[in-house]
């Protein structure tokens, strides 16, 4: 059986869309991974809701900031941070400055 015309042009685009999936994952991955130092967003179960994610996050250090009801952003105190909030039951532990409103947070609050 002879290959059409539109089968050899779908196999001559798998290629590079495969390379490009794999290199834009691979981008991701470097940016959301969590830093070394500093902060760190972890993302809890959201069912949980605020007051279980805080005493979750608290096991790894102190919790500065909420990006949402369940994703704390969390100032390390332990050795290992993402161990300590996975075994905690965080589902991911990344990057928070890669993660929109979870930005820098050494700014001093307001004063009145």
């Amino acid at each position: 059986m002879i290959p059409s015309s539109e089968s050899i042009k779908l196999r001559m685009l798998l290629l590079p869309t495969v390379i490009f999936a794999a290199s834009l994952l691979g981008a991701m991955g470097v940016m959301l991974a969590p830093p070394s130092s500093g902060p760190v967003a972890a993302v809890f179960p959201p069912w949980w809701g605020s007051v279980r994610s805080i005493i979750a996050a608290s096991a790894a250090g102190s919790v500065v900031r909420f990006g949402a009801p369940f994703v704390m952003i969390v100032e390390p105190n332990v050795r290992s941070p993402v161990v300590t909030l996975q075994h905690n039951g965080a589902w991911f532990v990344l990057n928070p400055q890669f993660l929109g409103g979870c930005g820098n947070t050494s700014q001093q609050p307001a004063r009145q």
